[in-house]
């Protein structure tokens, strides 16, 4: 077997080596469709995030969206398609929080609902507006 420093070396080098393949695997873990999953969803936040901060008396705003998927047979345009079957995922917005500045003023809240509710398409029942500390 291996003998002195030289053994010790190699062993120390094989599990540093299975190490880093063992990091280099959970990092490409990811399917392609949960990574343009959250990228769709990271895009849709910072777009909001930067049109909010222009509107009058916000300084500071966090959104978040959180999303529900159905599969759809069949083809279509959505971004969520999957080459591999006739299924389309198709994002459905379930609600999203936004904490705002001055967001216990009613009228930043109004303005802040309104924007949200226009931009995503959804009804205002499905956004909750809190006001940062």
């Amino acid at each position: 077997m291996l003998k002195g420093n030289k053994g010790k070396i190699i062993i120390a080098s094989l599990f540093a080596l299975g190490c880093i393949l063992i990091l280099l695997a959970s990092f490409q873990g990811k399917s392609k469709k949960e990574s343009t999953y959250e990228e769709y969803v990271s895009t849709l936040e910072e777009k909001l995030e930067d049109f909010l901060k222009g509107v009058e008396g916000i300084k500071e705003v966090d959104v978040i969206i959180m999303l529900d998927e159905y599969e759809v047979k069949g083809e279509s345009s959505s971004v969520f398609s999957s080459n591999d079957t006739n299924q389309t995922t198709i994002p459905k917005i379930r609600g999203v929080a936004v904490a705002v500045s001055n967001g216990d003023s009613y009228t930043v809240q109004a303005n802040v609902s309104a924007v949200v509710c226009s931009y995503l398409g959804i009804s205002s029942n499905k956004v909750k507006i809190v006001a940062t500390k």
